[in-house]
């Protein structure tokens, strides 16, 4: 079947039927949106695909590192395309298995395998409410297609559309690592940095806010407002831990924790073109950030490798910000490109994240003012976030590339290591630059305080808002935005911009700071929750029927297959030294026979015909000599015979 409603074209085919009325089709569905999300998910995956040419050369599973990303970029297009939610659901498990692979790349790294299995039991978590929602909406429509579903929500009775919409959320708050199930995404650091890019950007975490956009039309009041809280306490999480961590990899992970919180909110406010306007921007200077720190951290690899060849040979931890400093003088392009997306993550005016985040925090406010006055208090929370994203963003770049090289200071034996940072080879470059290039204002519109006025609106017309409703909180929320930036980078300026300070902060012990530091640095000690009382349970589950497979089912197996071993063996004993025989007896015993048989046939079959056959003759001869051709003897032997027979007929 193949239609066309408007600028939406539709193409699908009978997949299979279970009844006469229920009927699975599979097929695509490709309008405005779907075709921007195609490109952007294509044209990021290419530009990780070129990073990663350099940045995994000379490993030696590159093969499979590119069959991974093949697999990843390949799942992530068959959401984006799906027209129906089974066939959604089939490529989100493969999405799932392919974050998986990639985050337990390094897999002879205990930390890295652990993390794999983690990611992938808590996304189990959000799966089983995924399903949940599709067989209740089944039931209940008889259908998954998304096109047909809108029509038919009313068949589905308001507890059980309640209960769907909390299960699809559900799917989304694992996918896009909402609170209470974002622990697994800081953890997926442990994969190749490139594919930290393609997770946090474009692909796995896009996939649960792309399915809130498809499926708003099932959310009731109540699951879109349990929405837009669960959004908020996310990007209020996300944005506190960040802020003293020391992975470089690790703050851009809880960065983006938190700015999927404020694509969440949106979603959940009815803001689809603002979450979805984020998102577009966020994927191009997160990937920018991320490739970025790939370009920093193989450059520190480049240190390390370089001093071991002098015979220096010190361990240290090449993702550590606090060994870092100065590197803006060793590499100028990277910093540039880091500086840019910084600024854009940070919300400040003149790039494309100031833009998209207003735009959400506009719409919260709008929302909010039809709403009980105390729900204000999420976009001033919102505009909050914006303060500590400044702040611990460019705490990292005051980090990183300002101050001295502290390596040489952490390890003095490592003198000379500042002069072995080098800037990456242009294949890694370039696509830095590409995205860096995309962060800035003018590519999306060419009032940088205002994206109304840009191309998006063009593509994404889904709102709940009337212009004059955004109008009247533009100019305010711009305002306020703006000052909490510049507040929180002032306020890292002031604790990490000082050579003074910074010394100080970062040579302190963790357990000597004071406790919202710690709280910070630890999660909320979120993760340890989890691990204990969750994660850890699942494994130890996994161990122990491993343990049952291999000592008790495999035993059995083998114990039955043993036995058939044996039973195969005394069936071959058996044909070989009985059957066999009796078989050759049985042959002896047909040729005895046979040769009885014979006997019989020469000297009593043949004789017996043989003696008649002589019998024959001789009468034949007696006859013949009765056959004269005398007529006297035939008449007297007539009347001599009628004679004989009248006497025995009268006697």
């Amino acid at each position: 079947m193949q239609t066309y409603a408007g600028n939406t074209h539709y193409y699908s085919i009978e997949w299979f039927r279970v009844s006469e009325n229920t009927i699975f089709n599979i097929g695509i569905r490709i309008d405005k949106v779907t075709a921007l999300m195609v490109l952007l998910v294509n044209f990021i995956s290419f530009l990780v695909h070129l990073f990663s040419i350099e940045y995994i050369r000379g490993d030696k599973h590159f093969e499979k590192y590119f069959s991974y990303l093949g697999l990843f970029t390949f799942s992530m297009l068959g959401i984006l395309l799906a027209d129906n939610l089974l066939q959604i659901f089939i490529f989100w498990e493969l999405v799932g298995l392919s974050s998986y692979l990639l985050i337990g790349f390094f897999f002879t790294k205990e930390s890295a395998s652990y993390s794999s299995k983690k990611a992938f039991i808590v996304n189990r978590v959000g799966d089983a409410g995924f399903l949940m929602a599709i067989l209740i909406i089944i039931h209940f429509t008889n259908t998954l297609t998304i096109t047909e579903l809108p029509g038919l929500i009313s068949n589905i009775p308001s507890p059980w559309l309640s209960l769907a919409g909390l299960g699809l959320f559900l799917g989304a708050m694992g996918k896009s690592a909402q609170f209470p199930l974002h622990v697994w995404l800081p953890n997926a650091m442990e994969g190749p940095t490139p594919v930290s890019a393609l997770i946090h950007a474009a692909t796995m975490v896009a996939a649960g806010i792309y399915l809130l956009f498809r499926i708003n039309f099932i959310f009731t009041p109540d699951i879109s407002l349990l929405i837009t809280i669960i959004g908020l306490i996310t990007s209020v999480i996300g944005a506190f831990s960040a802020i003293s961590q020391t992975d470089i990899k690790k703050v851009l992970a809880f960065s983006t924790i938190s700015q999927l919180g404020y694509m969440v909110m949106g979603m959940g406010v009815g803001a689809y073109d603002a979450s979805l306007f984020h998102l577009i921007t966020h994927a191009f200077f997160k990937a920018c950030l991320f490739l970025s720190a790939g370009a920093v951290i193989h450059s520190m690899h480049h240190v390390k490798l370089e001093m071991k060849k002098n015979g220096v040979n010190v361990d240290f931890d090449p993702q550590d910000m606090r060994l870092m400093g100065g590197l803006r003088k060793r590499m100028p392009i990277t910093f540039y490109a880091y500086m840019i997306a910084t600024a854009s993550l940070a919300g400040l005016p003149f790039f494309s994240g100031f833009m998209s985040k207003d735009a959400i925090i506009t719409a919260l406010f709008a929302w909010a003012e039809t709403q009980n006055p105390i729900y204000y208090i999420i976009p001033i929370t919102a505009i909050f976030t914006v303060l500590m994203t400044a702040f611990y963003m460019f705490r990292q770049v005051f980090m990183i590339y300002f101050h001295d090289f502290r390596l040489e200071k952490f390890h003095p034996q490592l003198a000379g290591a500042y002069e072995k940072v080098i800037e990456t080879p242009w294949l890694m470059r370039i696509p830095i630059i590409i995205l860096a290039s995309l962060s800035l204002f003018f590519v999306f519109s060419y009032n940088p305080f205002d994206s109304n006025m840009g191309w998006m609106n063009s593509v994404v017309s889904a709102n709940t808002f009337s212009t004059s409703q955004l109008n009247s909180w533009h100019y305010t929320v711009s305002i306020s935005s703006v000052l909490a930036g510049l507040i929180g980078v002032a306020f890292s300026y002031y604790q990490f911009g000082r050579k003074d300070f910074v010394s100080e902060v970062i040579h302190t012990p963790m357990k000597e700071r004071i406790f919202l530091t710690r709280l910070s640095f630890n999660s909320w000690y979120l993760d340890k929750i989890y691990n204990t009382t969750f994660v850890k349970p699942q494994l130890l589950l996994a161990k122990y029927f491993t343990w049952i497979d291999l000592h008790i089912i495999d035993k059995v197996i083998n114990l039955i297959s043993s036995m058939s071993i044996q039973q195969a063996k005394l069936i071959t004993w058996l044909d070989h030294n009985i059957i066999d025989k009796l078989v050759l007896i049985a042959g002896y015993k047909q040729i005895i026979i046979a040769w009885f048989v014979e006997v019989f046939d020469k000297n009593i079959i043949d004789g017996l015909i043989k003696s008649l056959a002589e019998s024959l003759k001789t009468i034949g001869r007696l006859i013949n000599k009765l056959q004269s051709g005398n007529a006297q003897l035939y008449v007297a032997s007539t009347l001599l015979l009628f004679i004989v027979l009248l006497y025995n007929i009268l006697t």
